[in-house]
Order: C-alpha cells, then structure tokens, then sequence
C-alpha cells in the first residue's frame, strides 16, 4: 500500500500557511542510507510544528533503520514510551547526536502508527538551569559500560560533526550513575572543579548557628 499513500499525501491539500510543495514532493526515504523496499513501512507523514526544521523529516521511513525499528516494536509490544539507541539525527542542517522517543498508537485494537518525539542530546540536557556553566562537569552514554562510542552528551559541548567531545580530564570521574529512562539505561559520570564544595559543607556553618 505503500505507493497509493504517497499518492494519496501528494495530493492532499495543504493546510493554510503550509508550503503546498512540502507536500507534492513527498517521498519515502531511508533515514541514513539507501532505501530497500521491507515487509513493513513507517514513514513520517505529519509532523509539528510545521517548519523548515520539521518538514525536513516528512517522509523518512522509521522502519528502515534497525535500531529506530526496535525502539518501535518495543513501544508496540509494551504499549508505553520507549526511547531509541543514540542516533545522529537526520533531516537537520547539521547532524548531531540525539534521541527519540517512540509512543505505539491504537485506534480501537488496531495499531495505526507512532508518535515520535526528536530531541537533540545538547538541547535536552541544556534545557535545566544549572547543569551547564556550573562547578561540575558531566558526560552521558547511552550505555551502562561508558562506551565511547555511546558519548550522547558532554559539558565540553560538540565536534564539527556533531558528536560530543569527550571531556579527556585526565581523572577519573568523582561520581558515577545509572539513569533508567523509557526503556534505555544512560550512564552519566561527574567531574566536580577544584572550587566545587558540596551542599553540607556550606550548610554545615547554618547549621551550627541555628543550633546555638
């Protein structure tokens, strides 16, 4: 069925204030190779809001890359919010490292599809006040065992590629945590600065005082 929905989305009318030829030119596509044509399609087919950095994505088929697939039929099968493996995002201007989260949608028993939701690694942990700037420093994997390969995120910001940069202190990390997430597992190690003291000492002074 698979031509008769491009058809059918080609021909579509556009909704006021969308560019009508976002959707005469749609195609489906493979997110990071060449399209092979596969028992199953999912190819993204709304997506909001409806801008340039958005509609870039139309079209690219989910199902075409292994790890996006499994994210999806885990989300199926448990019916709750799976995130994917570390992913260089695509349909951007520049690729970088992320995520996306995959929630199965059923209308009645059959299943008709998958919200997603995209989220870059910079932008989500840049998002809290506080985590960047301050007197620790901190790397996220997308991996129990701190694989390089795994890097999602580092306070020492991105390459030219858009991988993050490891941190490369030369030390080894003060603190270590296992973060459950949606079905994923993110090892998140911390690096605190020569000025960095921690909230019971500076507490400590109050304390005695309140105590008197």
């Amino acid at each position: 069925e698979l031509p008769a929905l491009v058809e059918s989305i080609r021909n579509e009318t556009p909704l006021p204030g969308h560019d009508p030829e976002v959707l005469r030119n749609y195609e489906v596509r493979n997110p990071n190779g060449p399209y092979s044509p596969s028992p199953l399609h999912s190819p993204i087919i709304y997506v909001a809001p409806h801008v340039p950095v958005n509609t870039r994505a139309l079209g690219i088929d989910m199902m075409q890359e292994a790890t996006r697939r499994e994210a999806m039929l885990a989300s199926l099968a448990s019916g709750d919010v799976v995130l994917s493996p570390r992913l260089q995002l695509s349909g951007l201007t520049d690729r970088q490292a992320g995520f996306i989260a995959y929630l199965a949608v059923k209308r009645g028993d059959r299943h008709i599809g998958w919200l997603t939701a995209a989220f870059l690694a910079r932008d989500f942990m840049a998002g809290p006040p506080g985590l960047t700037g301050g007197p620790l420093q901190f790397e996220v994997y997308d991996a129990t065992d701190a694989r390089p390969e795994g890097l999602l995120y580092s306070t020492r910001g991105l390459a030219p590629d858009g991988d993050a940069l490891p941190l490369q202190l030369g030390k080894p990390a003060d603190a270590s945590r296992l973060i459950e997430l949606s079905g994923r597992q993110w090892r998140v190690k911390f690096w605190r600065s020569d000025d960095f003291s921690p909230v019971i000492e500076a507490a400590a002074p109050w304390g005695v005082a309140i105590a008197g």
